[in-house]
């Protein structure tokens, strides 16, 4: 009988942890646009446990503290963060999370823009970029087949109308210089 129950209590709690996990958006490295996001933000925020283990990180928050915008349809995405969150300040860090899924391994150029947010780029847990990217980036970086997790973690600065967008250039996309 104990053993019966114990059995149900398992099944049960990995239910409940299921239910309440949080399902990454995902970004197709064929689209331009990176526009799929699970976004929060934290007052006086210390990256380095966070490198680790962003997932972690995200199932100890709670469901109304976590924003996903799914805006794949719409073109020229710019992820405002002062629309989703009313109380950004000098304190104030935001952590973006998604998965970039590539069909092959590839090269890619990430063309990062931001406006009053410095942030670090992580993929696939390595640091891309430099310690504080400015306003606009560009940075290489070789996806492996299959899903890559992105992870931007920056600090609002400025007016505090902090805003990003990233752009991915695989080899479809081309550049021709006529003279």
């Amino acid at each position: 009988m104990n053993q019966k129950f114990l059995y149900i209590l398992i099944f049960l709690s990995f239910t409940l942890c299921r239910l309440s996990a949080i399902d990454l958006p995902v970004n197709s490295s064929s689209n331009m646009n990176l526009s799929n996001w699970a976004i929060t933000h934290e007052k006086n925020f210390d990256i380095n446990p966070v490198i680790q283990s962003y997932d972690d990180y995200i199932k100890t928050k709670d469901q109304n503290q976590i924003e996903i915008i799914n805006l794949s349809k719409y073109n020229d995405v710019v992820v405002s963060m002062y629309q989703l969150f009313d109380d950004l300040d000098f304190s104030s860090t935001v952590i973006a999370k998604s998965i970039i899924k590539s069909n092959i391994n590839q090269t890619i150029a990430i063309n990062y823009f931001s406006y009053d947010l410095d942030a670090q780029i992580f993929i696939n847990d390595e640091k891309v970029g430099s310690e504080l990217i400015g306003e606009n980036a560009w940075i290489e970086y070789k996806l492996k087949k299959g899903n890559n997790s992105i992870t931007v973690i920056g600090k609002c600065s400025g007016n505090y109308d902090s805003a990003f967008k990233i752009l991915i250039f695989d080899e479809k996309f081309s550049y021709v210089d006529i003279k």
